[in-house]
C-alpha cells in the first residue's frame, strides 16, 4: 500500500512540472502577437534612390540634359552683340555624375556639348558652325522642399570650341577655334517623380575668359547661355 502511495505521488509532481514548463513558454501565437507589435512600433525607414536604400546621405546622383543654346557677349542676355550676333541657336546635350552630401548641397562633374551655326559674314562659303565642348566641376545648392526643388549652382571649367563644316567653308570663314577656362553660373529646379528620380529645367550662363572666335573684336567674343530640362536619377 505505501508503495503504491509513493508512486502515485511520483506520477503528480512529475505531471505538475511538465505543466509548469509548459506554461512558461511562449506558443507560436503569442510569438507572432509580439513580432506584429514589434513591427508597428518600428515602421521601416522612408526608402530613396532607385535601388531602394533608406533616406541617408551621401546619395550618388546621375542626370541627363537636353536643350538649347545661344552664342551671346556683354552678359548672359546679350544675344544680338559679339559672336552672337552672327551665329543661331543651337542644341546642347550633357551628362553629370555626382555626390549628394547632404539634402541640400551637392558636388557634380559636368560635361555639356553645345552647337551653333554660323550666319552672314561667317559663312561666306557654305555652312559652319562653332562645337563646344566643356568638363566642368560645379557645387550645387538646393531648396529640399517636397514638390518642386529649386536650385542654383556654380563652379569652373574648361571649355573648348572648334569649327564645323567641310573644308573649304572652314577656310573662307573667319572663325576658328578657341580653349578657354568658363566659369558656368545656374539655376533650376526639379520635379520628385519617385523618391529616386526626378525631372526639371535650368538656366546656365557659361562665362568664359580670354575667349577669341575672330580676329574682328567685333565678332571674336562671346559666351554661352543654355536652357536644358533635366532628368536626375538618386542611387
Amino acid at each position: 500500500m505505501m508503495i503504491r502511495a509513493i508512486a502515485f505521488g511520483g506520477f503528480l509532481g512529475a505531471s505538475l512540472f511538465c505543466h509548469v514548463a509548459s506554461a512558461d513558454e511562449p506558443t507560436p501565437l503569442a510569438q507572432d502577437s509580439s513580432a506584429d507589435a514589434v513591427a508597428s512600433a518600428h515602421p521601416d525607414k522612408p526608402q530613396c534612390g532607385l535601388i531602394h536604400r533608406p533616406c541617408a546621405y551621401p546619395h550618388l546622383a546621375l542626370a541627363v540634359e537636353g536643350g538649347v543654346v545661344v552664342l551671346n557677349e556683354s552678359g548672359p542676355f546679350g544675344f544680338t552683340t559679339g559672336v552672337g550676333s552672327i551665329t543661331s541657336a543651337g542644341p546642347s546635350w550633357g551628362a553629370r555624375v555626382g555626390v549628394d552630401l547632404l539634402s541640400w548641397f551637392s558636388i557634380d562633374a559636368h560635361y555639356i556639348g553645345m552647337h551653333n551655326a554660323a550666319k552672314g559674314v561667317a559663312a561666306p562659303a557654305g555652312s559652319v558652325g562653332l562645337l563646344t565642348n566643356a568638363a566642368t566641376g560645379e557645387l550645387r545648392f538646393t531648396v529640399p522642399l517636397r514638390y518642386v526643388q529649386p536650385y542654383l549652382f556654380t563652379g569652373a571649367g574648361v571649355y573648348s570650341t572648334s569649327i564645323t563644316g567641310a573644308a573649304a567653308a572652314r577656310a573662307a570663314s573667319p572663325l576658328y577655334g578657341s580653349t578657354e577656362l568658363g566659369v558656368p553660373i545656374g539655376i533650376g529646379f526639379g520635379i520628385p517623380i519617385t523618391p529616386g528620380l526626378s525631372l526639371g529645367a535650368e538656366l546656365t550662363y557659361h562665362r568664359l575668359f580670354g575667349e577669341s572666335f575672330a580676329d574682328d573684336d567685333a565678332i571674336g567674343g562671346g559666351d554661352l547661355t543654355t536652357f536644358n530640362a533635366v532628368l536626375r536619377a538618386r542611387l
